[in-house]
């Protein structure tokens, strides 16, 4: 690794070698992570009541794929950060569903970390970032106006003058309503 392009991998690694913890332990270590990872994204879809074939059918997909699955055995950056990017999307699900600040700082931490091991997620995070502030943005509450058509002949002048309710009342009387 180069000091261009730093990573809290290796110090992991460093880590279990410290500590005399073989590499395999690593292996082991990040299994386990994915694992984790796994529980907390199908949590989340279940949380959600998301169609429970479509779950099966999302844990079959990403359990039984070797290819996915072949990062996890290996001493890579790649089976923390698919770790971390499926605790990231069942984050994301959360946030979309509840709108919680609590979520929006897990997303941030689980971005940084990600960044942390690999700093080529740099993307992802700044996607997350564009989605969760136009989500916020466009969940802003727009004032609603609302247009009552009242005939003329039904307010008493003197009284709409001095701004009394008691001059536009005929308006909840029967013959007065208009009907758009």
């Amino acid at each position: 690794f180069s000091n261009i392009r730093s990573s809290i991998y290796p110090s992991i690694i460093d880590i279990f070698q410290l500590f005399k913890i073989s590499l395999n332990k690593l292996i082991t270590f990040q299994i386990i992570v994915f694992l984790i990872s796994l529980t907390s994204f199908i949590y989340q879809l279940l949380k959600f009541k998301v169609n429970k074939i479509v779950i099966c059918l999302i844990y079959l997909s990403l359990f039984l794929n070797i290819y996915y699955n072949g990062f996890h055995f290996t001493i890579l950056t790649e089976s923390l950060s698919f770790s971390l990017i499926l605790v990231l999307i069942g984050q994301l699900i959360s946030f979309f569903h509840s709108k919680s600040k609590m979520n929006i700082i897990i997303i941030i931490s689980i971005i940084t970390l990600l960044f942390s091991i690999k700093p080529a997620t740099a993307p992802i995070f700044a996607v997350v970032l564009i989605t969760i502030i136009f989500t916020l943005w466009s969940e802003k509450k727009i004032k609603k106006w609302k247009i009552r058509l009242i005939k003329q002949k039904y307010i008493e002048p003197e009284g709409a003058a001095r701004h009394d309710w008691i001059a536009f009342s005929a308006e909840w009387t029967k013959d007065s309503r208009t009907y758009v």
